[in-house]
């Protein structure tokens, strides 16, 4: 019983919890790119996307520009 509990759980609130960190650490990104002059890498580790060509890719799906579009 404990289990299908937990797993009904983890279906209803797990897409949303994912979602909402990954934004929140595309904000604080977002936030870097246009106060500090990091480059992609270091902001990328700055913000756990483990690396700039993830940041970039996600960045992108979100924003619809690359993070150095949106710096400028």
């Amino acid at each position: 019983m404990w289990i299908s509990i937990n797993r009904k759980f983890r279906v209803l609130i797990d897409p949303f919890s994912s979602h909402s960190i990954r934004g929140v650490r595309l904000e604080g990104a977002a936030d870097l790119l246009v106060k500090t002059d990091e480059t992609a890498a270091i902001i990328a580790d700055k913000t756990d996307f483990g690396s700039a060509t993830y940041l970039i890719k996600i960045f992108r799906g979100k924003f619809r520009v690359t993070p150095g579009a949106y710096r400028n």
